[in-house]
């Protein structure tokens, strides 16, 4: 199974396909392209087709998993600090409030973010799709 398919979205059906000399000579080239399998080439190419998102390569999810971690420990720590204030062991401080208001921006921009480079990176791969199909 190819390194870039999520563990919920086992490949469980074979389709067997007849190309052209010409048809497989640009698949292989597109693969090859793309530094991925002709598998995975073909179903990043139904995927967009599709209009299914593309399941992001080892590369993209390493980035994502380091990216959640720092979001959690920025959110164990904001915990900790209402914890505090909660239970007195902190008074509320203008920084604090602050800080917060700050941290709360940094995270909404960071979904936006997100969310416009997933749908960049899915028109553009439409686009590329339809350029070379």
């Amino acid at each position: 199974m190819p390194k870039d398919v999520c563990d919920e979205e086992k490949l469980r059906v074979m389709v067997s396909l007849r190309l052209t000399q010409a048809e497989h000579a640009g698949l292989t080239a597109l693969a090859h392209e793309h530094q991925t399998s002709q598998s995975q080439m073909l179903r990043r190419l139904i995927r967009t087709a599709s209009g299914l998102p593309d399941v992001p390569d080892a590369q993209a999810i390493q980035t994502l998993k380091a990216s959640g971690e720092e979001l959690r420990r920025i959110g164990v720590n904001l915990n900790q600090a209402v914890r505090a204030l909660h239970e007195g062991r902190a008074h509320f401080q203008k920084e604090l409030s602050e800080g917060l208001l700050l941290v709360s921006r940094i995270v909404s921009g960071m979904q936006q973010t997100l969310e416009q480079s997933a749908r960049l990176a899915q028109q553009s791969a439409r686009q590329r799709l339809a350029r070379e199909g």
